[in-house]
């Protein structure tokens, strides 16, 4: 598919390209036969050649070479576009901000257990307190709260510390918190993860709220 064309020749007393059989130069009759005179011919470096070779490749060369830069690019998009929404502010709280640790791969699972990890910071100039119940938020909407890590018997190193059941958090003026561990069970590998949410705790029947969210849009690992 992508076989090397033969070098593009010119000749050496005048410049002017010359086909590979060439006996005779059109352009100021010099011998430049390939057997006969090899060092009055050279081999046709210069650019406007090289552009015109390019511009004649065969056609399924081309189409290949389209494709494989189309779908670099593409890539190359989704990816950043993957980090951008993980790591901006959704503009969901006037006073935090929560962004994705790791966000185009976030998700540390063992066994049933996943866990990521958020920062969280203050974004206003007074000291503030952030309380709710972290829960991972899927693309079919259905939301997977926190763990309880006593009732289970797989669990991630260190998970007693990084998979917080709940939030209460007071932050300084402009404080940031990271690597505050957000867990769920029995997320269904392969489906598409859409956001961290902290909700407000039920109280008297009355419906929970989202308090604090970031977006994502990265698939949950599949896990046998």
């Amino acid at each position: 598919m992508f076989k090397k064309n033969p070098p593009s020749w010119r000749c050496v007393a005048c410049k002017a390209p010359i086909a590979i059989d060439a006996y005779y130069c059109k352009k100021c009759r010099a011998l430049v036969s390939l057997d006969l005179a090899p060092d009055a011919r050279e081999i046709d470096r210069t650019f406007r050649t090289k552009l015109n070779r390019a511009w004649h490749m065969r056609a399924v060369a081309k189409i290949s070479w389209t494709l494989v830069i189309g779908i670099s690019l593409v890539s190359g998009s989704y990816f950043a576009n993957t980090i951008r929404i993980a790591r901006v502010d959704n503009h969901s709280s006037a006073t935090f901000v929560m962004k994705v640790d790791s966000p185009s791969s976030p998700f540390q699972c063992s066994g049933t257990i996943c866990q990521a990890t958020v920062e969280i910071t203050n974004k206003t100039n007074r000291s503030a307190t952030l309380r709710g119940i972290p829960n991972i938020k899927l693309a079919s909407g259905k939301r997977y709260g926190p763990v309880n890590l006593t009732m289970g018997s797989e669990h991630l190193y260190f998970a007693d510390k990084y998979c917080h059941q709940s939030f209460d958090l007071t932050f300084a003026p402009k404080e940031s918190k990271k690597f505050l561990g957000v867990c769920a069970q029995n997320l269904p590998g392969t489906q598409i993860a859409t956001g961290i949410e902290i909700l407000s705790a039920p109280q008297d029947g009355s419906p929970t709220k989202v308090i604090l969210s970031v977006d994502m849009q990265v698939a949950v690992p599949s896990r046998p």
